[in-house]
């Protein structure tokens, strides 16, 4: 049976090192992407995560973000991630007051804690400077992946934080994190 197989070769992945430590790196990335969402201002709802996904409260950037205007926002800078109902959100679970990113996928691309941080300050400059249209342009550098990695290595510098991009040669269709 198919399905026997299936999960037979899953559970043997499950128990090879290099899964464990994939496993242990998407949680550890995750935590560097929830402390750097505090860092920068923005209020991860949990205070913090112990799992794979980091749900921040858009009202912490401004009353008016809603999840959806983020999740647009960000698509079109090329970060897809997934707009997500807070507690007691007063907004429809079509609006919603969040939005929620996992790690996973960018681990999978290879993606450490130091990445994961700049991701997060790059989704928190996005978001604070999202009536900007000058730094929208400026930070939209920093979502675009060329082909060639040679040539992804600009620098600006920010309220006294560098932002390498040298996540780019690492994934080159963009920063995805969402979950299913």
């Amino acid at each position: 049976n198919n399905q026997i197989a299936a999960k037979a070769v899953c559970f043997k992945e499950a128990l090879s090192k290099d899964f464990q430590d994939y496993t242990a790196q998407i949680l550890k990335n995750a935590s560097a992407l929830s402390n750097s969402f505090i860092n920068e201002g923005l209020r991860v709802v949990s205070g913090g995560t112990t799992n794979h996904i980091v749900l921040v409260d858009t009202n912490s950037v401004d009353e008016e973000l809603t999840g959806k205007d983020a999740g647009i926002l960000l698509n079109e800078m090329g970060i897809t991630l997934n707009r997500n109902a807070i507690p007691f959100d007063e907004r429809s679970p079509f609006i919603t007051s969040g939005i929620r990113m996992g790690t996973p996928a960018a681990t999978t691309c290879g993606m450490k804690e130091g990445e994961l941080i700049k991701v997060g300050y790059l989704i928190s400059e996005i978001l604070k400077n999202r009536s900007d249209s000058n730094k929208l342009d400026e930070l939209k550098i920093f979502c675009e992946f060329p082909d060639n990695p040679a040539i992804m290595a600009p620098t600006i510098i920010t309220d006294e934080i560098a932002l390498v991009t040298d996540i780019s040669g690492v994934c080159r269709e963009g920063v995805t994190l969402h979950t299913t």
